[in-house]
């Protein structure tokens, strides 16, 4: 009689475990399945800043471009000014009739 409860007691324990080994697989797909969602928001994420920046970077660039032009063009007409001016001061009289 010993021998029977002892194959029941262990038929009885398998069947915790079964739910058990159940329950763990489904924990693991669970977690698996949130990890894959995390990486491809991940991803996602990453692409649309390497987008962002690439954007930003073109605009810069263009800008960088147009404002080294400008820069330029303004420098050469302060040579252009410095190179007309006297060496001596000029003094100008100003008057208002009103």
């Amino acid at each position: 009689m010993s021998t029977f409860r002892a194959d029941s007691q262990s038929h009885e324990s398998s069947v915790p475990a079964n739910a058990q080994s159940e329950a763990s697989k489904s924990r693991l797909s669970h977690s698996l399945l949130r990890l894959h969602k995390s990486m491809e928001a991940s991803r996602q994420h990453e692409q649309q800043m390497q987008r962002l920046f690439k954007n930003w970077e073109d605009r810069w660039s263009s800008q960088s471009t147009e404002l080294a032009q400008r820069l330029e063009y303004i420098e050469s007409q302060l040579s252009d000014l410095s190179d007309e001016e006297d060496a001596s001061p000029r003094l100008s009289v100003v008057s208002i009739y009103g």
